[in-house]
């Protein structure tokens, strides 16, 4: 179950809550809004394991499965391919 993180205001100031409990502010709407995404970028955060070398890091969320070096290491590996140019949509034969 996911935390519900929410930016309530109150005329031009807020204040960010974390399943109605209130966790910053107030303050500005703008600064209440960041710490609203930061929070959630937080909560998405888990440790899993490495899709390549199995180690264990800490996921920025679902779609970070590949930890840093490996990440670095595969990235470095793909610069010296050369890609063919994508088709043209007239190209293609219906």
């Amino acid at each position: 179950m996911t935390a519900v993180i929410e930016v309530e205001r109150f005329g031009s100031l807020a204040v960010v809550t974390r399943d109605g409990v209130e966790v910053w502010g107030p303050g500005p709407i703008a600064q209440a809004e960041n710490k609203r995404d930061t929070l959630e970028r937080q909560a998405r955060r888990k440790r899993r394991k490495c899709m390549t070398c199995s180690d264990p890091f800490m996921s920025e969320g679902a779609h970070n499965r590949m930890c840093n070096p490996c990440r670095a290491r595969t990235s470095a590996d793909t610069r010296s391919y050369s890609f063919a140019p994508r088709a043209s949509r007239r190209s293609i034969s219906r």
